[in-house]
């Protein structure tokens, strides 16, 4: 599967739908999950290692910071 954003993700997925209401809240869910794994894998792979920075942290960095 070839790298993209969870915009792109999403565009294309809607694309090849002719949603309903409740798909279309649905494919929108799917793409915020996408987003946040994409942010928490950034934080991690940008720690270099840090045993200090853990999955919790990265998520914990991603509620604080969109989720206000």
């Amino acid at each position: 599967m070839k790298k993209q954003t969870a915009i792109d993700w999403l565009i294309e997925k809607l694309a090849n739908l002719n949603p309903t209401q409740i798909e279309w809240h649905e494919t929108i869910e799917e793409a915020k999950i996408l987003e946040k794994e994409n942010i928490t894998k950034a934080i991690l792979d940008g720690s270099y290692g840090n045993s200090l920075m853990t999955k919790t942290i990265a998520e914990k960095y991603y509620e604080e910071t969109y989720k206000k």
